[in-house]
């Protein structure tokens, strides 16, 4: 993986739409440990279908997972989630 993940998940800021339904914790997005190991997988060159076998879930978990990410921080693609990983300090380049 090119990206390291950085700091702990209580210190990540609001996504970048802040009119999005965001499952929110005083002010900050709230998301699970499952959700932060999916974006930090999403990050690296693997396909969805190989993040499945790495998670140990069914591609269709991770169609959900996607779905889930792409709703709460307010990101319509892939691309986004990464960019959007990176500004937040979810992972580090």
């Amino acid at each position: 993986c090119i990206f390291r993940p950085c700091q702990s998940p209580e210190s990540y800021p609001l996504a970048m739409n802040p009119t999005a339904n965001h499952a929110r914790t005083q002010g900050q997005l709230a998301l699970t440990a499952r959700e932060l190991a999916f974006v930090r997988l999403v990050c690296s060159d693997l396909t969805y279908h190989q993040i499945a076998q790495v998670m140990h879930v069914s591609p269709r978990t991770v169609d959900g997972y996607r779905e889930e990410l792409f709703e709460k921080v307010g990101v319509r693609s892939r691309v986004t989630l990464a960019l959007w990983a990176v500004k937040v300090g979810v992972v580090e380049l």
